[in-house]
């Protein structure tokens, strides 16, 4: 099995919008991750948000082709929440109460937990706070 990296909501605007400073870094580091075997990870919930994010930040059209890509690329797979993933995420909040966690990070902590990603490609310090390897 390809190693698997997830990628958060930071990731995504980072590499998208090219008037985000760390622009330059996560797209080198999202080249090098498509160059190797690695299966990009993301879920229903950070596309959720990167979609709102690309629209207003960038244009209804940059959001519509996002999202396009994200269902067209075979190195990308999307994780959509049930139950089982829902009730790690809320363990996740309690267990990390005193960070200031959105529900979307923890059940992007549960994906990773329940999957065994140990890397993330994001700009969100909550995910080195959980454990969780930063990319870049």
């Amino acid at each position: 099995m390809a190693a698997q990296v997830f990628v958060d909501t930071s990731g995504w605007i980072a590499l998208v919008d090219k008037s985000e400073r760390r622009h330059k870094d996560v797209s080198d580091a999202y080249r090098k991750l498509l160059t190797g075997t690695q299966v990009l990870v993301t879920s229903d919930l950070v596309l959720a948000e990167s979609h709102i994010l690309v629209r207003r930040r960038l244009s209804y059209s940059a959001a519509e082709t996002f999202l396009e890509s994200m269902n067209t690329s075979p190195s990308i797979v999307i994780i959509f929440m049930d139950d089982s993933l829902e009730q790690l995420a809320k363990e996740l909040l309690k267990k990390f109460r005193d960070q200031e966690l959105s529900f979307t990070d923890a059940a992007s902590f549960a994906i990773m937990k329940a999957r065994r990603i140990h890397r993330a490609v994001t700009l969100d310090q909550h995910f080195q706070s959980a454990g969780f390897k930063m990319i870049p």
